[in-house]
């Protein structure tokens, strides 16, 4: 049975169109039950609160949420219009999509010959740098201003600081990151591109496809393992999301850019 009225509505007024017996009543973060209209209106809410990933404002002309982090957070991929679109796909250290992704196209050599951000010898010319430069960041690039690819330590903060779940946005699974604050961040599963197509992963040890998993590059390479670079993915751990290395650098991955506060 309804409890008694918390408010009273004296009149409704409806748009042009149709007569109808239903209102529908929105509020923000709260999931209303539609109500029918009779001479006295009940509204039942939820227990259910939304998560709040309302862009806070735009940086450089794209939107970002503060999740009370050391930096703010991009509401979509690079090169996506929409929190739940995939966006572009980036070789790591690469600022351009590309039709296929290979050992043989990627711009800095080979498996153990990489020609920058090398740390050890076994993979290349030792250069010292360990973290991308502006200029070959997609998120620097792409997005301009301040923006760049979140580092290893930047990734990590947002696992220890943040709730997981897994939630969907027009037919699009993914992660949603949920701060203390209420703020969230809705971060799609793209899965990635290895060759010239989604790469299924159907009986390897993880699945990394669409839908199902994700690869999001950081900034930092791997000091002992140059060929890789870390990453946010579900690799080994079909539902458990981690910062790992040893990702090799060749594979086509989205990229969620970051600023500094």
């Amino acid at each position: 049975m309804l409890g008694n009225p918390i408010a009273q509505i004296d009149s409704v007024t409806f748009g042009e169109g149709e007569p109808t017996d239903t209102l529908h009543i929105m509020l923000p973060r709260t999931i209303i039950k539609t109500v029918e209209v009779h001479d006295t209106v009940y509204i039942a809410i939820h227990d259910t609160v939304c998560p709040d990933d309302t862009p806070d404002t735009t940086h450089n002309g794209f939107r970002y949420v503060d999740l009370g982090l050391s930096v703010m957070w991009a509401d979509a991929n690079v090169g996506a219009e929409a929190p739940e679109d995939y966006g572009s796909y980036y070789a790591w250290g690469e600022i351009e999509p590309k039709e296929s992704y290979h050992w043989y196209n990627y711009k800095y050599g080979q498996y153990k010959t990489m020609s920058k951000y090398c740390l050890d010898s076994d993979h290349g010319t030792v250069d010292g740098l360990s973290t991308l430069l502006p200029e070959d960041d997609a998120a620097s690039v792409n997005m301009g201003g301040t923006w760049r690819t979140p580092t290893k330590a930047e990734w990590q903060e947002l696992i220890d600081n943040c709730t997981l779940t897994f939630d969907t946005i027009s037919s699009h699974p993914g992660l949603r990151y949920t701060a203390s604050n209420g703020k969230s961040i809705f971060i799609p599963l793209a899965g990635n591109l290895w060759y010239s197509s989604c790469d299924d992963w159907e009986e390897s040890s993880y699945d990394c496809s669409i839908g199902k998993g994700a690869i999001y590059w950081s900034s930092n390479v791997v000091p002992e393992y140059s060929a890789g670079a870390f990453c946010l993915t579900n690799r080994g751990h079909h539902d458990t999301f981690n910062v790992l290395g040893g990702l090799d650098r060749h594979i086509g991955a989205t990229v969620r850019g970051v600023f500094s506060k």
